[in-house]
């Protein structure tokens, strides 16, 4: 080392210095918040965002002592920094589950899947909404009454808020159904049903967002499964609507050449919307991967699908949301399933999604899991199940910050 010429040596020294920056960012992991802290399990959770109050709903048992659960509800007005006190929105002793939360201005709605009328009607879907950004809550309304409703999911654009869920009504002849209600006054009065698919095979785990007049739904889609294997298996098909819910373009299969595609999540801004799921196609390789595609003209033309993961082990269940021209995927992933259990991990789309980060890690300890995902500004906000104090606490939710 004593000939290297002077230039040289400051190469060596600056390289050495990249490396270290680069091995500490991929490998710390951001800051996370336990933001239940009880002795009972607290899991499926989601969050959404106005401004800088975030909104988080999830299922406990705290009250039930796990005969049921109910819904709680628990805000930041400050990007994060401090949590108020949890709030309490079901107080029966059925089982509340499958909660979902939306947020426009000051107008906060919070749905579930309710079973307080088992013995007649089966699971229905409730809704809980505020006026005053989470402050006080009007009361519950029952917004179906079919035979056995679940999975609600929600989101509001401007004075229209959208409801889907998967109903059970037509399961003598069509299996499971996608159906959708809309609200045209912020939840005040509620338009009636529609049936959003008919086919005789399943439809389900769907996913809704809005921009403006457009809405769009998501979801699994059985018609083209067959047994034993080697059909296409589960594909990802979608609903149009082109004048806020009034009328829809339904069963339309979204563009890929993927097999076996489970749990979609679509993001909408502006004329764009994008679309992730977890695919089987390389299974045999890599097992399932998360996919990604987009379309900028409403889903008019798409464009060509990106593999965003390439991991031996299953990453899957992906949720997605764009902020700026950023997009960012989180996912529940099993590499590291022998040592940490499933962990988070995460990839971040500049330009709309046309170049791609490396992936992080937002997790290491124990299993952590239904990641839920939304953001405001440059700021994301990302929420999921945590078991890393499964001896003492159970099942926790727990939230982090990407900015």
């Amino acid at each position: 080392m004593k000939h290297c010429p002077k230039f040289i040596l400051a190469l060596i020294v600056l390289i050495i210095i990249s490396s270290s920056v680069y091995s500490i960012h991929s490998t710390a992991f951001p800051d996370s918040r336990n933001l239940t802290e009880d002795s009972f399990n607290q899991s499926r959770p989601r969050v959404a965002v106005s401004g800088n109050t975030i909104h988080v709903v999830w299922e406990s048992n705290r009250f039930t002592s796990g005969l049921g659960s109910d819904i709680f509800y628990r805000k930041s007005a400050d990007g994060g920094n401090t949590w108020e006190q949890a709030v309490r929105l079901t107080d029966k002793s059925e089982k509340r589950r499958d909660p979902d939360v939306a947020t426009y201005g000051n107008n906060v709605y919070v749905v579930w899947a309710d079973e307080r009328n088992s013995a007649t009607t089966g699971s229905d879907i409730y809704i809980r909404r505020s006026e005053d950004n989470g402050v006080t809550w009007k009361p519950e309304e029952q917004l179906t009454y079919e035979a056995n409703q679940w999975d609600p999911r929600i989101v509001a654009s401007s004075e229209f808020v959208h409801l889907t869920w998967l109903d059970e009504r037509n399961m003598a002849t069509a299996n499971y159904d996608i159906y959708y209600r809309r609200s045209p006054t912020s939840g005040r009065t509620w338009e009636g049903e529609q049936r959003l698919t008919s086919d005789p095979s399943d439809q389900w785990r769907q996913s809704v967002a809005a921009s403006g007049n457009y809405v769009y739904v998501v979801y699994e889609d059985h018609r083209l499964w067959r047994y034993p294997p080697g059909s296409a298996g589960t594909l990802i098909y979608y609903a149009r609507s082109t004048d806020a819910g009034a009328s829809w373009s339904t069963e339309n299969k979204l563009p890929t050449n993927g097999t076996w595609q489970f749990f979609p999540d679509v993001a909408a801004k502006e004329d764009s919307l994008y679309v992730a799921w977890s695919d089987g196609r390389n299974y045999s390789k890599t097992k399932r991967d998360i996919w990604f595609i987009s379309s900028a003209n409403h889903g008019g033309s798409w464009s060509n699908e990106t593999r965003i993961t390439s991991d031996l082990a299953t990453q899957e269940y992906p949720r997605i949301t764009v902020t700026g021209k950023d997009l960012y995927i989180v996912w529940q992933d099993l590499r590291n399933e022998l040592t940490t259990g499933m962990d988070l991990y995460y990839r971040k789309g500049e330009q709309y999604g046309t170049d791609w980060t490396a992936e992080f890690g937002l997790t290491e300890n124990q299993w952590q899991y239904n990641p839920a995902v939304a953001s405001s500004g440059t700021q994301v906000h990302i929420v999921w199940t945590d078991e890393r104090l499964w001896t003492t606490g159970g099942q926790e939710i727990f939230y982090t910050l990407l900015q």
